[in-house]
């Protein structure tokens, strides 16, 4: 493999290298930060971008993400803004570094990406219309529509997509309010057994989690095809405030996917610092082993001896006492 002087190029693509063999990759390249890579995501169907980054002169690792599909498939880097295929993302990444630590600058060079990396959009007749309302956050059509025939709130696409699975992707917050209002079904699945909560969770969005947990969202809804709950979602994008208003909600902390990770698995797997410290916090709350019970920092040797040989007498007395 070989690296090019050549930018906005798409045949990076590394295929299944894991993330240390990308780093070799890219130590092994003559030019320096904004070097990068594709690779397929273990979280399939999307994909990873390893960077040379100018921080501490590290590799990097982001997501990225494939939304879709709904109304038509399209990607981002970590809640980044979206592109309808990886060419064009990586070309306004070399144009703006916007949620990076620098633009990327030359590829390593390998395979071009998969061809399907965009999935073909479904044919229109089998979207309604208030799907397609609803990812345009489209509000007076929604109201329109809903007026007509309330029943189509609940109405599927394609990938048994509801249209609120469609607004909590897309952010679109008045128009889940709506729907909401509306009575659509706050737990719909869709072929993969994800929940609009589910939805918002991968987009971070934590006034539309609000919203739906208090129109009674199931926290402790399951993918069926990898097992991941809400948690899991926020925990592996970094999204902290999200993570601890589910938390706060009673979300299933040390629940594990089908690979058996937890949410702080995945967290520390991507490097969610922040996501770290929250769900380390409250794990150590849960099974009542806080630092502050056991971690005396301050103290000095002859209070720590006199305190062992405390534990010690004690010790002795209940063996005689057996």
């Amino acid at each position: 493999m070989s690296v090019r002087r050549q930018l906005t190029r798409t045949d990076c693509y590394h295929g299944n290298i894991g993330r240390k063999n990308a780093e070799e990759e890219l130590r092994k390249s003559i030019y320096e930060v904004g070097t990068f890579l594709i690779r397929s995501s273990t979280d399939k169907p999307n994909y990873a971008l390893s960077l040379k980054s100018p921080l501490k002169q590290s590799i990097a690792h982001y997501l990225i993400l494939w939304h879709g599909p709904i109304y038509q498939p399209f990607y981002s880097i970590e809640g980044g803004p979206l592109f309808p295929n990886i060419s064009q993302l990586i070309s306004f990444y070399t144009r703006s570094n916007e949620g990076l630590p620098c633009t990327l600058g030359f590829s390593v060079i390998s395979n071009p990406m998969p061809r399907l990396q965009q999935p073909p959009a479904y044919p229109e007749t089998l979207i309604d219309k208030i799907h397609v309302a609803a990812f345009a956050g489209d509000l007076t059509t929604i109201q329109e529509l809903v007026s007509l025939n309330p029943n189509c709130v609940n109405i599927r696409n394609a990938m048994q997509c509801t249209p609120l699975h469609v607004a909590c992707l897309c952010c679109h917050e008045n128009v889940v309010i709506e729907l909401l209002k509306a009575k659509a079904d706050v737990d719909a699945v869709d072929i993969r057994g994800y929940t609009p909560l589910m939805y918002a969770a991968t987009v971070g969005h934590t006034t539309i989690c609000q919203k739906l947990l208090n129109d009674g969202a199931n926290l402790a809804q399951r993918s069926p095809v990898t097992g991941r709950y809400a948690l899991h979602e926020v925990a592996m994008r970094g999204y902290h405030n999200c993570l601890q208003l589910l938390l706060d909600r009673g979300a299933p902390l040390l629940a594990t996917s089908y690979d058996n990770k937890t949410p702080l698995d995945i967290a520390r797997f991507w490097n969610r610092e922040e996501c770290c410290n929250i769900l380390d916090r409250e794990s150590k709350r849960e099974t009542g082993t806080m630092d502050g019970d056991w971690l005396h920092q301050d103290i000095s040797d002859e209070v720590k001896f006199l305190r062992f040989n405390q534990l010690t007498d004690h010790a002795r007395i209940c063996t005689k006492l057996e």
